[in-house]
């Protein structure tokens, strides 16, 4: 059975929403996102190509009612394409300290917004092309999965949800995609995912990702949620679940 996958955040009566964020073409990278149609909270991704050399990306679960969590993600876009431009384009920048920034403003943003605090779970990244470096940020969201040749690693979480304390600090880490590695992200509806009061969870994940074969990123996303459908023998309607993957390539294949 097809699952109902889509690629724009739906809309919020009376409230803002994020535009629908387009998957980058870019040299060197694949990128995939899918999700299942519910959308009945926030989760919420973003790819911003600063210069012909970096990818920034996130995938937030913004809580709370669906419609105030698309109004503080549209504000959190807003934020978001006005920093990268400024804090990534240029040639020699330090990528760590300027995704550090970029947290630190999208926390303050989603504060200033909700008007209190807001428990909001983000991974944000920094992806050199040229160099297959990572510069990441887990706040508080589930972690991050690479697959290599070397197996599947996980990036955990490096500091608390954004959205609840003004003055939290978010220390970056740094890793590798080797050629034909990839990284996949997923929300924690997801992982949340039950079957007869089990949920999928994070080994299931692993293991998905482990045996799946796959070409590009987008293909990798909706198998991932077809999986998690066959494991819970019925439709993905209880929280979002949403899948984001970016696929290291060699220039020029994309």
């Amino acid at each position: 059975m097809k699952l109902p996958f889509m690629r724009a955040v739906a809309t919020a009566p009376d409230y803002r929403k994020p535009a629908p964020s387009a998957l980058p073409i870019m040299p060197g990278i694949d990128v995939g996102a899918a999700y299942c149609i519910a959308r009945m909270g926030g989760d919420f991704y973003e790819f911003i190509a600063a210069g012909s050399n970096r990818l920034i990306f996130a995938l937030f679960d913004i809580s709370g009612k669906r419609a105030q969590a698309l109004d503080i993600a549209a504000t959190v876009q807003d934020g978001m394409r006005d920093a990268v431009p400024k804090l990534f384009s240029e040639q020699d920048i330090n990528e760590s300290e300027a995704i550090t920034e970029l947290t630190h403003s999208v926390n303050r943003a989603i504060l200033s917004q909700a008007s209190s605090s807001h428990y909001s779970p983000a991974f944000l990244g920094c992806f050199n092309l040229g160099l297959g470096t990572l510069a990441y940020v887990g706040a508080g969201h589930p972690p991050a999965l690479i697959k290599d040749g070397s197996g599947v690693t996980t990036l955990e979480s490096t500091g608390l949800p954004l959205g609840l304390f003004s003055h939290a600090t978010y220390e970056p880490q740094i890793s590798v995609l080797q050629p034909g590695a990839v990284l996949l992200l997923a929300s924690r509806g997801l992982w949340e995912s039950q079957c007869k009061g089990e949920e999928f969870g994070g080994e299931r994940l692993k293991e998905s990702l482990a045996d799946e074969q796959f070409t590009d990123a987008q293909y990798l996303c909706e198998a991932i949620l077809r999986t998690v459908q066959r494991y819970t023998c019925a439709p993905l309607l209880h929280n979002d679940a949403t899948v984001i993957a970016l696929l290291r390539t060699n220039p020029g294949s994309n």
